[in-house]
């Protein structure tokens, strides 16, 4: 059995702050030196802007330094559905953070649990 797989549609940047609206967290990929960090970080979307709150470290690091970062959140057509493929890990790591709730962000805008975009 053979599956069919759809090729990847590229998407304009009003739909993505359309996608981007409807989640809380996201993964920010920096590198400062030539290690890479994918960190989850907490985000809205403000007038077409990405704003997130850190403290010292790699994020500010690497925001500070003007290096290119990245930033994702995943989502996927559950009814489509999508076949996985195993690779092995070179390293694992990981790490623990506390979760904010909206009060910390000075905003009244509540942040209520959404199903995910289709």
């Amino acid at each position: 059995m053979t599956t069919k797989i759809e090729p990847t549609i590229e998407l304009d940047t009003s739909t993505c702050l359309q996608l981007l609206r409807v989640g809380e967290v996201g993964r920010l990929a920096v590198s400062i030196t030539d290690h890479l960090d994918i960190l989850p970080i907490n985000y809205v979307v403000d007038h077409g802007a990405i704003v997130s709150r850190t403290a010292e470290g790699t994020k500010l690091a690497a925001a500070v330094l003007g290096r290119g970062v990245t930033f994702e959140i995943d989502g996927y057509d559950a009814a489509a559905g999508e076949p996985l493929r195993p690779h092995r890990p070179i390293r694992i790591t990981g790490r623990r953070f506390p979760v904010v709730g909206h009060e910390a962000w000075g905003t009244d805008r509540p942040r209520t649990p959404r199903a995910a975009p289709e």
